[in-house]
């Protein structure tokens, strides 16, 4: 059986798409595919909009089948000095220029055959990978967290947008 896999999103959606990626969320390294955690109260910080509102603690955890390719294993340290990077291609050019940057990451890894980035801590876990392709990510379940913070399976969705840009 493989390992459950899990994302964490404000918005209610059915499939993932790059064509607003890093412009939704204003998390420009958005770019790089998917952000996703094996540990669902990780995801779940995401359901959060911050506005402090009675609706901050409500949203979705979806859970996700693997896609296919190998795994580039990177130290966190490797995605520091991208945001490093980042911050002063933002200051000299703007947020299309850091997306092109993060896009370029992405494309070049999937050129050479990987699915999925692993952002290695120094204890050797990785609560954190990206999912290189968003178009061929697959929603396996989709969970809603309520204002006291309870996940459970969401059954109607009727509501969920037919795409999510990240």
């Amino acid at each position: 059986m493989s390992e459950r896999i899990y994302h964490g999103s404000t918005q209610l959606f059915d499939r993932f798409s790059l064509r607003d990626a890093g412009r939704l969320s204003g998390a420009s390294n958005g770019a790089l595919g998917v952000w996703v955690t094996p540990e669902i109260g990780i995801a779940s910080a995401f359901t959060r909009d911050g506005s402090g509102s009675a609706q901050d603690v409500v949203g979705y955890v979806y859970e996700l089948a693997a896609p296919e390719g190998e795994i580039a294993r990177l130290p966190l340290k490797w995605l520091l000095e991208q945001h490093d990077i980042a911050q002063g291609i933002a200051e000299d050019h703007g947020i299309d220029a850091v997306i092109a940057h993060y896009d370029r990451i992405r494309r070049d890894y999937l050129a050479k055959g990987y699915g999925q980035i692993w952002i290695m801590e120094r204890d050797g876990s990785a609560p954190t990978h990206i999912y290189l392709d968003p178009e061929s990510v697959e929603i396996s379940q989709t969970f809603e967290i309520d204002h006291d913070g309870v996940v459970s399976p969401l059954t109607d969705r009727n509501e969920a947008e037919p795409e999510l840009s990240i």
